[in-house]
């Protein structure tokens, strides 16, 4: 079998003959450098030194070409890569192989997402670019309410959060829309808008934060709009620009991953009335992309240089074991085995969590659990049971938090729900760090939650393509806002995913999470089942439960390695996919690397394979247990207080109808864990001290008579272990 390699030219080099070509073919799954080859050599004849534009010369006036473009054909197998020289002389041309992975793999490292050539756009044909927005705001509205499909949503996010001198907050939002008929302080909303409508509807004013102090910005109609381009449709594109299609698409027809969005901050992206793709994307290369998707979810695809196609799969499937799909290679083994035992690890995933309000108390779930006692109350907003002393988890918000009745109905945060998963145990790890940002809502220090809440943040600021900011008609200079990279579900409006008539919503809602605002969870439409994936590492429809425990467990208790040689043909060993299982002697075992020799049929391939089986001893069901609350048994209830007062007022005047006061606790206080088992059986008892600074006024019927002073109120409760 003889072996040719051609430019694309059909130029022809000269080749020995019986010429073989060592090559080497690397699962994606433990390295991406996709199939290479070792060092190739052919003789520097007349016809390989043209096509190698003389690379022995010294008097050449340009440099070789780094790499060219060239097919290598062994009998029927065929495939395209790049051939780079390394030395050359008057009788040796050396130089190395790069199949078209390797090619695609070398550009996406330094390609920009947004850089990507002929990315599609969307433009409504018309001059006149008022009629271009108007089509282009009612488009985006039909998006919002999900009444056609398009590859891209809309919802509101918080880009940037700003104050003022004098401590006024105000937000920069893309999508922005009514919360009401009416603003929030009573002032009518523009042309009266319908709640749940984009504000960017006409021109208007909008308020920013410039050299400390709130100040009036005019934008036209349309800024403030950006869609969010879902993550199949990016990975389409990011392929067929390679020149490969997508053999399946998981992120396309998985019932929930078809609602993950990527991220983008792009405040103007709409107002020439054109929707560009390029200015929905993160400012990330190709490589961050797909590598987040790897980190996040296990995605890994292989690519067929000869069909041109694509293939995904999650490493959770690869290695489920209840996953038989095996092509049995017993056959064809030429010798016995040998075996190289690896070191087992453990686990670790780490949440990106840069954000603000996204860290959690404590790196562990497991820790901070238990510097609790372990007990939390679902809280699900409008609930109205609120023990003394208790410590909710909001399942919405997916925060923790702390009730502590006697100051105020005063809601402590205690932490996100962000944590990693790590199970600490002794061995080794292997940590796999998030690189898309974790994502809070809004106002999650605020218990009275309002339609402000549900906003995510994306705290990455805001970004314009094709207008200028100016005041006082002096432009202002301003740095392009890198679009960082974060995920999120595009539920739409709620009612349209199955929720419960009492949460249908007036306006787009989307999350990081897969539970709607009194924290149920949302509904598939279709199969009248619950959403199963979220975002966060822990829980049952944790990214860990989900995407990772067979690779955890694999990790722990198999991936040894097994060197074997087996006869196969170039085809046969083509045939091998790089997710499939392997069976040898009955044992089954998954690709690493294969060693072959092109043009040499009675050549014998050299194996790298790793084992699947799990060597014991393993108790799955401790190592990866989900850590779990228990519900609060008992609380601590105020049993008696005792109140002193020190000002010119008397406990007994503040607490008269003649006078309002407000009270502002000016002691810490102490977050204390539910009373155990023991306390309550001992019935042992609690006593906090509290001190509260207290503003009043004087009422003589309905004429305030002014600012009459402060007091000291110190205020000692002792509470007592309660049945909840």
């Amino acid at each position: 079998m003889s072996i040719k390699i051609k430019k694309h030219t059909d130029e022809v080099f000269d080749l020995p003959a019986n010429y073989i070509i060592e090559a080497t073919r690397t699962n994606p799954l433990f390295s991406n450098k996709g199939p290479q080859t070792v060092p190739i050599s052919f003789p520097a004849t007349d016809n390989n030194r043209l096509l190698t534009e003389h690379a022995a010369r010294l008097d050449v006036a340009a440099r070789p070409s780094a790499a060219m473009k060239v097919i290598v054909e062994s009998g029927s197998m065929q495939q395209t890569g790049l051939l780079a020289i390394n030395t050359a002389s008057d009788k040796t041309i050396s130089a190395n192989i790069g199949y078209d992975e390797s090619e695609m793999y070398a550009s996406m490292n330094k390609t920009l997402l947004p850089d990507l050539p002929d990315l599609p756009f969307v433009d409504h044909n018309s001059s006149d670019i008022e009629i271009r927005r108007d089509a282009m705001i009612s488009h985006l509205v039909d998006v919002m309410n999900e009444t056609i499909t398009t590859d891209y949503a809309i919802f509101p996010v918080i880009l940037k959060k700003d104050t003022t001198d004098d401590d006024q907050v105000y937000l920069e939002i893309l999508n922005d829309t009514f919360l009401s008929t009416t603003e929030e302080f009573g002032t009518p909303t523009p042309s009266g808008g319908a709640i749940g409508g984009f504000r960017a509807k006409e021109n208007r004013s909008i308020q920013r934060v410039y050299n400390n102090k709130a100040t009036p910005f005019d934008v036209p109609k349309c800024y403030g709009l950006s869609p969010f381009l879902r993550v199949w449709k990016v990975l389409e594109l990011i392929f067929n620009n390679y020149g490969f299609t997508l053999e399946n698409n998981p992120f396309q027809e998985h019932t929930q991953l078809c609602r993950l969005v990527v991220l983008n901050n792009t405040m103007d992206a709409v107002i020439t009335g054109r929707l560009y793709y390029k200015d929905l994307m993160p400012d990330v290369t190709v490589e961050e992309f797909l590598d987040s998707l790897n980190k996040k979810f296990g995605m890994l695809y292989f690519v067929n240089s000869n069909t041109r196609t694509v293939h995904i799969e999650f490493l959770n499937d690869i290695f489920d074991p209840s996953n038989h799909d095996a092509i049995d290679l017993t056959p064809y083994k030429t010798a016995a085995h040998s075996i190289t035992y690896k070191e087992n690890k453990q686990l670790k995933l780490v949440p990106n969590n840069e954000i603000e309000e996204t860290a959690p108390k404590y790196d562990t779930y497991e820790a901070f659990l238990a510097s609790y006692n372990n007990q939390f109350c679902d809280h699900f907003f409008g609930e109205t049971k609120n023990p003394d002393y208790s410590l909710f988890f909001q399942t919405w918000l997916r925060i923790y938090y702390w009730n502590d009745q006697q100051v105020f109905n005063s809601y402590t945060l205690l932490s996100s729900d962000f944590f990693s998963w790590d199970k600490k145990d002794k061995i080794g790890y292997e940590e796999i760090k998030f690189t898309d940002l974790s994502l809070p809502f809004y106002e999650v220090l605020n218990f009275f939650i309002s339609l402000e809440s549900i906003r995510l943040m994306y705290l990455v600021n805001y970004k314009n393509n094709y207008s200028d900011e100016s005041v006082d008609d002096q432009k202002i200079e301003k740095e392009q806002s890198k679009a960082k990279l974060a995920f999120a579900f595009a539920w739409g409006k709620a009612g349209n995913v199955g929720l419960p008539t009492s949460e249908k919503y007036d306006f787009a809602y989307a999350s990081q999470d897969n539970r709607g605002f009194n924290g149920h969870f949302l509904i598939n439409p279709v199969t009248g089942n619950p959403y199963d994936i979220s975002l966060n590492t822990q829980h049952e429809d944790g990214l860990f439960k989900r995407f990772w425990r067979h690779y955890d467990a694999w990790l722990r208790h198999s991936g040894h390695e097994v060197n074997i040689t087996v006869k196969m043909t170039e085809h046969e060993l083509s045939s091998i996919k790089p997710w499939q299982k392997i069976m040898i002697d009955n044992q089954l075992f998954i690709m690493e690397e294969i060693r072959y020799r092109i043009g040499d049929p009675a050549a014998k391939a050299d194996l790298k394979l790793r084992t699947l089986r799990m060597y014991e001893p393993f108790d799955l069901q401790t190592e990866q247990i989900l850590a779990t609350y228990s519900p609060q048994i008992y609380y601590w209830k105020a049993v008696s207080v005792e109140t002193t007062i020190a000002g010119n007022i008397s406990l007994a005047e503040l607490q008269s109808h003649n006078v309002t006061y407000t009270k502002h606790l000016i002691s810490s206080v102490e977050i204390i864990k539910p009373p155990t088992q023991a306390q309550y059986d001992a019935m042992e008892t609690l006593v906090m001290d509290y001190q509260y600074e207290v503003q009043f006024t004087y009422w003589v019927g309905h004429v305030m008579q002014g600012i009459k002073g402060t007091a000291i109120i110190t205020q000692t409760t002792t509470y007592s272990p309660t049945l909840i």
